[in-house]
């Protein structure tokens, strides 16, 4: 099922690339690895008023990448795969460091620099993502790795894309191209290693 070319209450065109770039792999829906629902909650969770929200795109990603970050530190735990734990490693640094730009920004445009540090359950739900709690309980751990963290990069790039389209700020929109950018490329190796080692 293609993806839906409206963004839900707003009369913008989504972006919604259907395949990674350089690769025959199609790309999951930006909400999960099923078809897109029309009740998207991250994109309109960034609307406030009617506007888009750069707090809220703050907010939501901060908490979406600390969410990564534990799963992260699960796979170095627990991944079988050596190229799977790299991966971890890079998605603690990188999301880190984003999430201090993310703080840093917060009290410069805000007066304060407190984000969430839990995403919602039920968006979770929604989404297709276990909880770390959950994760750790899986096997083969590496595949719900990947079947979890696929869907969870690709709901970073579906905000990011919004922020792309709507926020007027520069340093935001810097920090949305850098996510979409990494996480894009994330997704397609991940996929990638879905196929390679559990073929069905």
């Amino acid at each position: 099922m293609p993806c839906p070319t409206m963004m839900p209450g707003m009369g913008t065109p989504m972006p919604c690339p259907t395949r990674m770039p350089g690769m025959n792999t199609p790309m999951p829906c930006p909400t999960g690895m099923g078809p897109c629902s029309p009740g998207m909650m991250a994109p309109a969770a960034l609307v406030q008023n009617g506007q888009h929200s750069d707090e809220r795109f703050i907010d939501m990603m901060a908490s979406h990448h600390l969410m990564a970050m534990r799963m992260a530190q699960l796979a170095q735990k627990l991944g079988q795969h050596a190229p799977l734990k790299q991966l971890a490693t890079s998605i603690i640094t990188t999301q880190g460091q984003e999430i201090a730009e993310l703080k840093a920004l917060k009290l410069q445009l805000y007066g304060s620099a407190n984000t969430p540090t839990m995403m919602n359950p039920m968006q979770m739900a929604n989404m297709g993502m276990l909880t770390p709690d959950q994760l750790a309980q899986q096997h083969p751990f590496d595949r719900a790795f990947l079947d979890s963290m696929i869907p969870h990069h690709a709901s970073a790039i579906e905000m990011a894309s919004v922020a792309l389209l709507h926020s007027s700020n520069p340093d935001i929109r810097r920090i949305a191209r850098a996510i979409v950018n990494a996480q894009s490329a994330e997704i397609g190796q991940m996929i990638q290693w879905r196929e390679t080692w559990y073929p069905s």
